[in-house]
């Protein structure tokens, strides 16, 4: 059953919502000027992600979460997964010398 909305419903009220308030000038800067800071009050600094413990939240996090992806996965060991190639390479950057070139 859905029921219709009337006219004394209160989204059909007339008249002015009551949700503002007019000021005169100089009250107005009055209220506005009540919330800044005192010279010197600490203000919020880092909030949300950037926040120095979220930071460090997160990155415990990824890392318990890359700990818990690898555990029973062990690596590739370098004989079965390189190449010739890549040997070869590996013991060029090492600084390896007398180095064959195929």
């Amino acid at each position: 059953m859905c029921r219709l909305p009337t006219r004394d419903h209160t989204q059909f009220r007339r008249g002015v919502s009551h949700n503002f308030e007019i000021f005169e000038p100089p009250d107005f800067i009055a209220e506005a000027t009540q919330h800044i800071p005192e010279h010197g009050a600490q203000t919020a600094g880092y909030y949300g992600w950037y926040w120095n413990k979220a930071r460090g939240r997160h990155a415990k996090a990824a890392e318990a979460t890359k700990a818990q992806q690898s555990v029973g996965i062990e690596p590739p060991t370098t004989a079965e997964s390189d190449t010739p190639y890549r040997k070869l390479c590996r013991m060029r950057w090492s600084g390896a010398r007398n180095v064959a070139v195929p």
